[in-house]
């Protein structure tokens, strides 16, 4: 094929109005970019689907009704734009004015644009045919952006990673005849017994004497060298401050994926690897913690499972948000029924280091 027939093939492509399928996946691809390292890109496919589906359905049922694809398409377009965007004015207008009552008039400013842009769309001189072309390419040059901007990751590296060159490892541990079962856990703001009493007059001495009961340690006056779950377990797992690991770790640095990376392959995995342990790895519904190059990885299944918390997400914002403030979907309960347990639905992080009958679980809670 000599470049004249590819071009003959392209502007044809791009003279037939699908920009309103483009423009339905562009949200969920959008979504996913600013999250980019934070879920796993799996999660997009149903909800690509489901908004993919949606844009299709919403676009065939205005061609039915105009009996102009082009004008369809458009107007269509207009919908979508309407509705995919009222969840993020909902969510900025609540942020700047939290004690407004903004609602109903949020929805009445939506209503009346969507009759302006159906009154626009529809007047008889206007066919938009040229216009197709230009839209098509806006719309795929918004996907590649955000596509673009998502990372996938740098694929499974498997047991005797190591993130950081520079955390303590031991390649000459032995383990002993009967090695114990070890669990660590990070329980994820979860204030200490005085600070409870002071702020919020709750009394939690009862759990903490059951603990100590059991002849659990509770340190008195504890409190955590970093402010976030992902620097608190980076240097946790590596047994070293952050700044003592690498360079690049300092105080105004944003830079996330080195630190991601020395949770997933961190000291303490590599350590216990060395002694012949297996891992056991949970999916977490956060990326830069699920250990998905473990010897065994567990994950709820992709189709069949609840709601998941980027689909919650993404419904929020949405004009389907309003399906939640009814009251017809909740998608925090819809969560819990994908989570199964208490434990992997408080859970950021749980993963299992097995060998025979020993095991170390670390979790954050």
């Amino acid at each position: 094929m000599n470049f004249k027939n590819i071009k003959k093939v392209v502007t044809s492509w791009f003279s037939k109005p699908w920009y309103p399928i483009a423009i339905s996946a562009y949200p969920v691809m959008a979504l996913l970019s600013a999250n980019t390292g934070q879920v796993q890109p799996g999660v997009v496919v149903r909800p690509m689907v489901a908004s993919v589906v949606f844009g299709g359905l919403l676009f065939l049922i205005v061609w039915i009704f105009l009996r102009q694809i082009h004008k369809a398409a458009l107007l269509t377009t207009l919908l979508l734009a309407l509705f995919f965007t009222y969840g993020h004015a909902y969510i900025y207008i609540d942020q700047k004015f939290p004690d407004a009552n903004y609602t109903i008039w949020l929805a009445v400013g939506w209503i009346i644009l969507f009759f302006l842009g159906f009154f626009w769309t529809t007047r008889p001189k206007l066919t938009f045919v040229s216009s197709a072309a230009t839209l098509n390419t806006v719309a795929l040059a918004l996907l590649i952006m955000s596509l673009a901007q998502t990372s996938f990751g740098d694929g499974p590296r498997g047991a005797h990673a190591l993130g950081l060159k520079n955390a303590p490892v031991d390649s000459n541990l032995v383990r002993s005849d009967d090695p114990p079962d070890v669990y660590f856990f990070l329980l994820d703001s979860y204030t200490r017994a005085d600070l409870l009493k002071q702020a919020y007059g709750f009394d939690n001495s009862e759990f903490i004497n059951e603990l100590e009961r059991r002849e659990f340690f509770v340190a008195k006056c504890s409190q955590s060298n970093y402010v976030r779950t992902e620097l608190s377990l980076g240097s946790s797992l590596n047994m070293q401050y952050l700044q003592d690991l690498d360079k690049a770790f300092t105080p105004k640095s944003t830079a996330r994926r080195l630190l991601w990376d020395s949770l997933v392959h961190s000291a303490v995995r590599y350590n216990f690897e060395s002694m012949g342990y297996e891992t056991v790895g949970f999916e977490t519904g956060f990326a830069w913690l699920d250990l998905t190059d473990a010897d065994h990885y567990l994950s709820p299944p992709p189709i069949s499972s609840g709601m998941t918390e980027f689909e919650a997400l993404f419904l929020r914002t949405t004009a389907a948000r309003y399906a939640q403030d009814l009251g017809l979907v909740d998608p925090d309960y819809l969560w819990e029924l994908a989570s199964g347990t208490d434990l992997i639905l408080y859970s950021t992080a749980l993963m299992g280091f097995q060998k025979i009958k020993s095991r170390l679980f670390l979790t954050s809670m």
